[in-house]
């Protein structure tokens, strides 16, 4: 019973082969800098100009930030420049002209610069673990002279 189930499907299989990759998205950039902008180029489209470019900052948590419109339109080639206006991870989504996702990409968008607040809170860390264990020995390692 297999077999009669199996053989029709191997045929159209390879009579009718479909691309299983379908459309992806690509950056010009490997890592998204922060107010820099970039391309985001759609490949596997047959007519992108009609494609919307969409983007949810922090996807998936309390603090979400989604875009209401589109970024913009991609041209012809399937290019268009976007600038990242949150750091963290953000979700890249490319819609249709009946707004139905076409591809999706997840990507990490660094800071321009390393921020100054990060460097307070590493060397306040450092000061409490390090303050912490020379306390701890002092106390530990204290002598008691009983009278």
């Amino acid at each position: 019973m297999r077999t009669n189930v199996l053989l029709p499907l191997l045929i159209l299989v390879f009579l009718f082969p479909v691309s299983l990759a379908g459309s992806s998205i690509t950056l010009s950039e490997a890592y998204p800098v922060l107010g820099e902008s970039m391309t985001v180029m759609l490949d596997g489209v047959h007519d992108p100009s009609g494609a919307s470019l969409w983007v949810v900052y922090r996807p998936n948590s309390q603090t979400v930030d989604a875009d209401t419109k589109p970024i913009g339109y991609f041209s012809d080639e399937g290019k268009i420049t976007w600038t990242p206006r949150a750091p963290g991870i953000a979700t890249i989504t490319v819609r249709d002209s009946e707004s139905v996702e076409i591809a999706t990409l997840n990507v990490a968008i660094c800071f321009s610069s390393t921020p100054a607040s990060g460097i307070l809170v590493m060397v306040l860390a450092g000061l409490l673990l390090f303050g912490g264990a020379i306390l701890s020995l002092r106390l530990a390692l204290k002598k008691t002279i009983a009278v």
